[in-house]
């Protein structure tokens, strides 16, 4: 009942019931297994309401109201680290352990807002589970950006899985989101999910504990005991597959180049048949670039062979690629993992031998993200054109998607026209009915200047619940369905409010 009234305005209120009183604030919770949350990598949905992670992935989403909290619960003895985005600005740290709610934004402008959150440690660190989201009340969440039209997927040890990524290892420097995977997937315009650990190797078990990532690969998250849910690989189709993944077989044991590339060879079998299509991109190890080692010169060549192997029987598009041209000292924290500068440096090598394949596996040009109206894809181009594809070096742009849509979809928004109410008087929608048309704050539609046409409706006809009118004011929206019992209620409280006024004039 009082979160019916929240929604009423106060002079409502007041004419209905004869009181004066500040109109009350309530807050909205939103299950996680909202069809309007978009989730990024890897998650456990066994429970819908609370589904689990751990290989470093996240959610996005859009959302109406001034505020947003997340709830999340986490394991482990450390907590864990995530990081947030609020409209695209710069990314926020927060840190819990056990249950706990982290309030990201409050006091934002009325209209739409977006969220990205992203974990931010490797999957060693502990399971998280997202509990859900908390709204204004009245707030909804909008439909998210449609997903970019590059998926890619990382698989590798902790080099991939951020260890001291943002400098000399430490829990608060470790960070999956700015490793090289991140920064090449930032390159290309894609989406990432990412499947690495420290320590982890490819063709032996370290120190007969760590299970090799053939034995991982299959979970959709990581636990240190237990068993967890087997990943459903027809989930996300990535169309390039990068695996780095070696380095802690020759730190931790000394396999034959013969056991190294079989079981390299059997990996690379077991990704070509969760994705027939994708290319494989098998990246060289980055170690021994100014000390040479035998031991790297060896794993090279065998990271080589496997390649050449899997040419020799057909599989042309397996690649080799090494990420290491440039790497110096001061790239690294240490003698293995490296430094943001070093993340950077094997980004670009990659993205200049890759973007011309992984280019033309999407149609001849990266596709720019979906965008509202009057704003640039997520290229960043001018509001309302057409974003351009990457194209191929040496050759023009590819063609592009309208901003706005994806593939096959609507034409492209273009410049945001400028909005009357029914009125006349300038307004800026909030959100859009299901058929494209602009609404504002209190659910009525709105119009491109100068003027709305004649006879206009200035309320939304479409899927809305019973809409009551008394002195003016109403209550009902696509946005906010008002129930039969709710028109009941305000016809009552008016009725009261009529019999309240003739009692105290007879007085």
């Amino acid at each position: 009942m009082f979160q019916f009234f929240s929604r009423i305005p106060k002079s409502c209120i007041v004419l209905a019931l004869g009181l004066t009183f500040a109109e009350p604030s309530f807050a909205a919770d939103v299950s996680p297994s909202d069809s309007n949350i978009r989730y990024l990598g890897r998650w456990e949905m066994t429970d819908p309401a609370h589904p689990k992670t751990s290989w470093g992935h996240g959610f996005q989403v859009n959302f109406t109201g001034t505020s947003i909290a997340v709830k999340m619960s986490q394991t482990g003895t450390q907590g864990i680290y995530y990081e947030y985005s609020i409209d695209g600005a710069d990314y926020t740290t927060v840190n819990g352990s056990g249950s706990q709610v982290f309030s990201l934004a409050t006091n934002l402008s009325a209209g739409s807002h977006s969220l990205d959150f992203r974990r931010r440690l490797e999957a060693s660190y502990g399971v998280s589970t997202f509990d859900g989201l908390v709204l204004d009340d009245g707030a909804v969440l909008e439909a998210p950006d449609p997903a970019a039209a590059l998926q890619l997927e990382f698989i590798g040890d902790s080099i991939t899985a951020g260890f001291g990524s943002e400098g000399s290892q430490s829990v608060t420097t470790n960070n999956i989101n700015v490793t090289w995977a991140a920064r090449l997937t930032e390159m290309l315009g894609a989406e990432r999910l990412t499947v690495a650990r420290s320590g982890i190797g490819i063709s032996v078990d370290v120190n007969g504990t760590e299970l090799s990532m053939p034995k991982r690969y299959p979970d959709t998250h990581f636990t240190w005991g237990g068993t967890v849910p087997a990943w459903d690989f027809s989930q996300k189709i990535p169309q390039g597959v990068f695996i780095l993944l070696g380095t802690n077989d020759y730190v931790y044991a000394s396999p034959s180049a013969a056991v190294f590339e079989a079981a390299y060879s059997s990996f690379l079998e077991t990704v070509r048949s969760n994705y027939p299509q994708a290319h494989l991109f098998v990246v060289n190890v980055v170690q021994g670039r100014t000390t040479p080692d035998a031991k790297w010169t060896q794993a090279s060549a065998s990271l080589q062979a496997v390649v050449d192997d899997q040419n020799s029987l057909g599989d042309d598009r397996v690649y080799f690629v090494d990420p290491g041209d440039g790497l110096v000292n001061a790239d690294f924290s240490d003698t293995t993992h490296p430094l943001p500068s070093g993340h950077q440096k094997m980004a670009e090598n990659l993205y200049a031998l890759v973007k011309d394949i992984l280019g033309g596996a999407v149609g001849g040009g990266m596709v720019g993200g979906s965008a509202p109206s009057g704003t640039g894809g997520s290229q960043g181009l001018p509001a309302g054109g057409v974003v351009p594809g990457q194209g191929n070096a040496g050759t023009p742009p590819g063609v592009g998607v309208p901003v706005g849509q994806q593939p096959g979809g609507a034409p492209g928004a273009g410049p945001m026209p400028t909005y009357v109410d029914g009125n006349g008087n300038p307004a800026s929608p909030v959100a859009f009915d299901e058929a494209g048309r602009p609404l504002d704050a209190e659910g009525n539609y709105l119009y491109v200047a100068p003027e709305p046409p004649t006879g206009a409706a200035t309320e939304p006809t479409t899927e809305m619940g019973p809409s009551i009118s008394l002195g003016g004011c109403s209550y009902g929206s696509p946005k906010q369905r008002s129930s039969w019992y709710g028109g009941v209620l305000l016809i009552f409280a008016g009725l009261f409010g009529l019999g309240r006024a003739r009692l105290v004039n007879r007085s």
